[in-house]
């Protein structure tokens, strides 16, 4: 379970700036800790945690994960969306796979990145120029 806040409103107290955060969603899915996330669009997020599973979300909808990604073995440790589509991500884990996802796809592990000697850590689309 993880949460996701905004800023409410702002307060003035001994010369600087308070700001209030205030919960919004309350997300539950996840057996074990969320490690990663990140944002698909305004109303979309993928979240990743040490059951190995990815989840998706719809923010508008909080009350329950969309899909559940399942074929990493061990823990998420990293995500990233592909700037020129939202509906590409890459996911790495303990099992030393990197693993690309098109989630328009009816199978939508796409590509399997498994030649690593340990667990990836870090996950990173190359940006544009």
């Amino acid at each position: 379970m993880f949460q996701l806040t905004t800023i409410n409103k702002k307060m003035k107290k001994n010369d600087s700036t308070i700001k209030l955060v205030q919960k919004k969603h309350e997300l539950s899915g996840h057996g074990t800790l969320v490690t990663c996330c990140q944002y698909l669009s305004n109303n979309y997020l993928i979240s990743g945690s040490d059951d190995s599973d990815i989840l998706l979300w719809d923010l508008e909808k909080p009350a329950r994960y969309l899909v559940k990604y399942s074929d990493h073995q061990f823990e998420l440790q990293s995500l990233d969306v592909f700037n020129r589509d939202g509906n590409v991500i890459a996911s790495g884990a303990n099992d030393a796979t990197v693993r690309i996802w098109d989630i328009r796809m009816k199978n939508p592990c796409i590509r399997v990145f498994d030649k690593n000697q340990c667990g990836i850590s870090a996950v990173k689309f190359m940006p544009d120029k």
